[in-house]
């Protein structure tokens, strides 16, 4: 049985959702699956590119090899807002408060570099296929998606630091469930740094601030994949054209992917923080947003690769022929 709200100080806002014993053995049931899940496809796709890198330059096998290192990053952000959960129903606040912080920072360098890694995927992708001859400098990309990372993390620190010093009650249990957004920290330094503009455009703000992360990532990646379906408009080609296909659908399918989880995110957000939705529905709507959706991308980012990749395919199920015998 779940543990009395009075007796452990649980504020008043998050105690319907606790009290939903069933709800959250089902939340820490769902993370294990995927963290699991996670970490083993993105381990073995991880190891098959690394292998491959030692063969080839191919700049694809690279951004692979780094959505897949990516993903088994994010499985380790489900075991830890797995603790966090179990945690959280006994109110362990010492152990929460440096719980959160870790796992909120690992889940939102992770999955926003994710992003970083899905652009120049689908970017490099369009330009093979308009410009074919073109040839891609490898080091811009690495430093492009390297200075993203240390942008974010920036942010990450910020969120942390407001977070910490954030006296309000029970403001840690807002971020066991909010665990990629970012917006804290840049909220706090925008009303600091722009308050008269936050208080004349109070209804544009979270636009804005939503919209510079998560709706213009989404759009380059629309664009691109307009350009790539057309490509891939029109009767099958041999040789090496039809291989040139088979990598366009691939990324085309991963790009999609992002697109979807993405998108799914930040109309959540919009829409909380225009209805400003609140009780047990505000957390469990929070949960499947910013938790369910960020480690099922990560999980369907190998699944995409060991599918669409015939050597990948054959050395997955080695790898799980392998394991069974031991």
């Amino acid at each position: 049985a779940v543990v009395s709200t009075q007796s452990t100080g649980i504020p008043a806002f998050i105690a319907p959702f606790v009290e939903q014993t069933a709800a959250l053995v089902l939340f820490i049931g769902v993370d294990v699956v995927l963290g699991v899940s996670c970490a083993f496809l993105n381990g073995i796709s991880s190891t098959y590119y690394k292998h491959k890198m030692n063969t080839t330059e191919n700049i694809n096998h690279l951004l692979y090899l780094t959505l897949s290192l990516l993903g088994v990053v994010i499985s380790t952000g489900c075991f830890l807002h797995v603790t966090i959960l179990l945690f959280t129903i006994f109110y362990t606040h010492s152990v929460l408060n440096i719980l959160i912080p870790v796992s909120f920072f690992i889940v939102l360098i992770s999955t926003y570099v994710s992003t970083m890694v899905n652009i120049c995927l689908s970017v490099i992708r369009t330009i093979h296929i308009t410009h074919p001859l073109r040839l891609i400098n490898r080091r811009a990309v690495v430093w492009s998606v390297c200075v993203y990372g240390i942008l974010w993390a920036a942010v990450g620190v910020a969120d942390i630091y407001y977070w910490s010093t954030d006296k309000i009650s029970g403001q840690e249990y807002y971020y066991c469930f909010i665990n990629m957004s970012g917006s804290h920290g840049l909220i706090n330094l925008s009303e600091k740094l722009l308050a008269n503009f936050v208080k004349n455009n109070t209804e544009i703000f979270p636009f804005l601030l939503y919209g510079i992360p998560c709706v213009i990532p989404s759009l380059i990646c629309m664009a691109c994949s307009v350009v790539q379906l057309y490509s891939l408009w029109g009767r099958r080609s041999l040789g090496r054209e039809e291989t040139h296909r088979k990598i366009t659908l691939t990324i085309l399918l991963l790009t999609s992917t992002f697109f979807l989880c993405n998108t799914l995110s930040f109309t959540y957000c919009i829409a909380m923080v225009l209805r400003e939705w609140k009780g047990y529905q505000y957390f469990l709507g929070l949960y499947i947003v910013t938790g369910v959706v960020p480690f099922l991308n990560a999980l369907l980012n190998p699944v995409i690769l060991i599918t669409r990749g015939q050597q990948l395919r054959l050395y997955f199920l080695d790898s799980v022929f392998l394991l069974c015998i031991a």
